[in-house]
């Protein structure tokens, strides 16, 4: 199984994808979406969103990959290979994508095993969330040899 847990709630102007995808993965993903903080300072915001993440981290002891602008990067079909080989091995893995301002590193590290980058630029949270999704269904389907992915 995979969970994306993701700490957004505007995802507006990408729905329409982001549902068709988690309907297409639906047996294989599961989301698990926080508030956001409404603290009125970047600290702030991003201590009670951190918190909020290791919380829920605590309840599942997956294998954990944070989305971050300092984590490795690879090709898609690099992804699957490496999708394929943490299921394997750890059975259950769970995605973050963390908050606008990102995450305590150091509140977060202990449950982090990887560090995970999905792009150069900068992405809003509802195309960050699109993308990953995206790239674990082309994973699944590169795996199945399915001919999504040229």
């Amino acid at each position: 199984m995979i969970k994306i847990l993701t700490t957004s709630d505007d995802w507006h102007h990408f729905t329409s994808p982001i549902e068709e995808y988690i309907k297409r993965l639906s047996k294989t993903c599961d989301i698990i979406t926080l508030k956001p903080s409404r603290a009125k300072t970047r600290e702030k915001i991003i201590q009670e969103e951190t918190e909020k993440i290791c919380l829920n981290l605590e309840k599942f002891r997956w294998y954990v990959l944070l989305c971050d602008e300092f984590g490795k990067t690879a090709t898609s079909v690099h992804f699957s290979w490496l999708l394929s080989r943490l299921q394997a091995e750890h059975g259950n893995i769970l995605f973050i994508i963390g908050g606008s301002y990102g995450v305590d590193r150091t509140m977060i590290q202990p449950y982090i095993h990887e560090t995970f980058w999905l792009s150069q630029f900068t992405l809003p949270h509802g195309l960050a969330f699109l993308t990953l999704i995206e790239q674990i269904y082309r994973a699944k389907e590169i795996e199945k040899w399915s001919g999504y992915h040229h």
